[in-house]
């Protein structure tokens, strides 16, 4: 649990650094199937992470875990066409 929980706080922190970068230093060219992808891995990894919790509403990891669902999908459509 305690690894699950650092490695979100490590993916937020590259989040935030990357944005901040792309907006105000120089521009990054990803691909839509790159952040898709990179969204679809952090949707799954929060949805776990609030599904193991002991104690809480275990709705919301649920959600996650829907909207991750709804990620690969998509990605695994765009794959095949």
């Amino acid at each position: 649990m305690k690894v699950l929980r650092k490695l979100n706080l490590i993916i937020a922190i590259g989040v935030l650094s990357t944005s901040f970068y792309h907006f105000f230093i120089d521009s990054i060219d990803f691909s839509m199937n790159i952040i898709s992808s990179f969204l679809a891995l952090m949707y799954l990894l929060f949805g776990i992470e609030k599904v193991k919790e002991k104690d809480g509403d275990k709705k919301l990891g649920y959600a996650y875990l829907i909207v991750a669902l709804v990620f690969f999908t998509g990605l695994i459509l765009v794959f095949f066409s």
